[in-house]
């Protein structure tokens, strides 16, 4: 009984201990996979749990500009919320219900004609180089089914992605002559990866990213800042031409 006892306090401890220590393990684990699909820096401040709600709270993430980029966040979220099927956690593939973003700052700048978010779409694993050019500032487009890789890879599925809000700043001349903020309209995206077959991590986040350029350049095609830097721009150059 005396063994039992102890046997059932020691498998306590470790139950809590591991516990506890899961969050940090969670963030750690997240930070360093994350860092090798963009190939740049990311940080996350605080992980919670909850198992009763199945989900996970992650709370001040960034993600640094790459190389040849001012030495700032590309990206920084306040805080996330995933909603997880813990049935699937040692599945595949693993299936996400609702991803929440409260916030999302981004930092849009320009080094030659890649910006940085175009820069961290080629950086990760697989290819989502289908673009088109607005007056030289690149967009990239949704990645098709192809995207959809071998099934040695771990693969995700995620319901519902839904950002509350998010405010991009941009730097670059070919946008505005000192920098402009845009606030743009909540944005929700269903099926991110079909819960039959999933995608891998690298097209999720090639998805979310892919589709925040769309959303920044609809919202400058709307700017009077903007516009109004277009039709400058397009004068300096047909001067230029004249002389």
């Amino acid at each position: 009984m005396k063994k039992l006892l102890i046997s059932i306090t020691l498998l306590v401890f470790l139950g809590v201990t591991a516990f506890i220590n899961s969050p940090r393990l969670i963030g750690q684990s997240l930070q360093s996979g994350l860092s090798a699909l963009l190939k740049t820096a990311v940080s996350i401040n605080q992980v919670e749990l909850c198992l009763s709600c199945t989900s996970i709270t992650i709370d001040q993430l960034s993600i640094a500009n790459p190389d040849g980029f001012d030495d700032i966040d590309a990206i920084s979220v306040t805080q996330l919320v995933v909603e997880i099927d813990l049935l699937s956690v040692w599945s595949n593939p693993t299936i996400f219900h609702r991803l929440i973003i409260e916030q999302i700052k981004i930092n849009y700048s320009k080094a030659g004609r890649r910006s940085n978010l175009t820069r961290l779409l080629a950086n990760l694993p697989e290819s989502f180089t289908s673009t088109v050019n607005y007056d030289e500032i690149e967009f990239v487009s949704m990645p098709d089914k192809a995207t959809q890789k071998r099934p040695e890879q771990q693969l995700y599925s995620l319901d519902q992605l839904t950002i509350n809000r998010t405010t991009i700043t941009a730097n670059s001349d070919d946008i505005s002559s000192k920098p402009l903020t845009l606030e743009l309209a909540p944005l929700t995206l269903y099926e991110l990866g079909h819960p039959d077959h999933g995608q891998t991590a690298s097209a999720i986040i090639g998805s979310i990213l892919g589709r925040l350029q769309l959303e920044l350049g609809a919202a400058l095609i709307k700017s009077p800042e903007f516009r109004q830097h277009i039709r400058q721009k397009t004068q300096q150059r047909l001067q230029q031409r004249q002389q």
